[in-house]
C-alpha cells in the first residue's frame, strides 16, 4: 500500500467524522452569508438609487478583491491560524454576496429560489458519487481543471465577439455555459473524493484539521457557487426582457 493508503486507513471514524462535518459547517455558513448578503444588496439596490450606484461601481473592484482573497487562502490557508483563514473564507463570502446582489437585480426572487434548490440537489448528487465511487477521479479532476482555464480564456475572447457580432457571441455564451455546468459536476466529484485524502493528511507536517477543513470547504463553495450561476444564466427568470 502507498503512504496515502495507509494514512487514510489509520484515520479513525471519529476524526474523520469531525473533519467532514467542519468542511460542511463552513461551507454551509458561507453560503448563508453569501445569499443574505445578496438577497439584503438586492433590496436595498432596488429602493435607494444612490445605494444601486455605489454597489454598481464598487462591484468590478470587489472581483479584484475575491481573486486576491481565493489565492491566498488556496496557497498559504495551511499556513494560517485557524482564526485568519476562516475570517478570510467568511469575509470572501460577504463580498460574494455583494456581487451576487448586483446579479440578481436582474432576476425574479422565485426563479433564484427554484435555482438554488435545483443547485443543491445536483451538489449533493454529485458529492454522494464522489464520496462513495471506487473509481479514481485524480485524472477527471485534473482534466476538468484544465477544462476551466479554457473555459475562462474562452469566455475573455467572446467578450470581443460582443463588440464585433453579439448574436454569435451569445450562442457561444450558451455553449460555454453548458461545458462549465458539466466541468464543475465533475469538480463536485472530484473535490468531494479529495477530501477522504486530505482527512488522512491531518496532523501531518503540523497540519491542524480546521485549516484542511476551511481548504476543502472553500473548494466545494466554488464548485456550488459556479454551478449555481451557470444555472441560474439557463434557468433563472429574467424580470426584464
Amino acid at each position: 500500500m502507498n503512504t496515502t493508503t495507509d494514512n487514510l486507513m489509520q484515520t479513525t471514524g471519529s476524526v474523520f467524522g469531525s473533519f467532514m462535518a467542519q468542511v460542511y459547517g463552513w461551507m454551509v455558513v458561507a453560503l448563508a452569508i453569501t445569499f443574505g448578503v445578496a438577497f439584503g444588496v438586492e433590496f436595498l439596490a432596488e429602493r435607494n438609487e444612490q445605494f444601486y450606484v455605489a454597489v454598481s461601481i464598487t462591484a468590478p473592484f470587489v472581483l479584484i478583491g475575491q481573486l486576491i482573497l481565493v489565492l491566498v487562502l488556496g496557497f498559504l490557508g495551511r499556513r494560517m491560524n485557524a482564526f485568519l483563514s476562516g475570517a478570510l473564507f467568511l469575509f470572501y463570502a460577504v463580498t460574494m454576496g455583494i456581487f451576487f446582489g448586483v446579479i440578481f437585480l436582474g432576476f425574479t426572487t422565485v426563479s433564484i429560489v427554484l435555482v438554488f434548490g435545483a443547485t443543491t440537489i445536483t451538489f449533493i448528487v454529485m458529492a454522494l458519487f464522489g464520496f462513495l465511487t471506487k473509481q479514481d477521479l485524480t485524472s477527471w479532476g485534473r482534466l476538468a481543471l484544465f477544462g476551466i482555464i479554457g473555459l475562462i480564456i474562452g469566455s475573455l475572447i467572446n467578450i470581443l465577439f460582443y463588440f464585433i457580432a453579439p448574436g454569435v457571441a451569445q450562442g457561444i455564451d450558451y455553449v460555454l455555459t453548458y461545458v462549465g455546468i458539466g466541468l464543475f459536476l465533475i469538480l463536485i466529484a472530484y473535490d468531494t473524493q479529495k477530501l477522504k485524502k486530505m482527512a488522512a493528511s491531518i496532523g501531518e507536517g503540523g497540519v491542524g484539521m480546521t485549516g484542511l477543513a476551511i481548504q476543502g470547504a472553500l473548494a466545494l463553495y466554488l464548485d456550488f457557487i459556479n454551478l449555481f450561476i451557470r444555472l441560474l444564466g439557463i434557468m433563472g427568470k429574467r424580470k426584464y426582457p
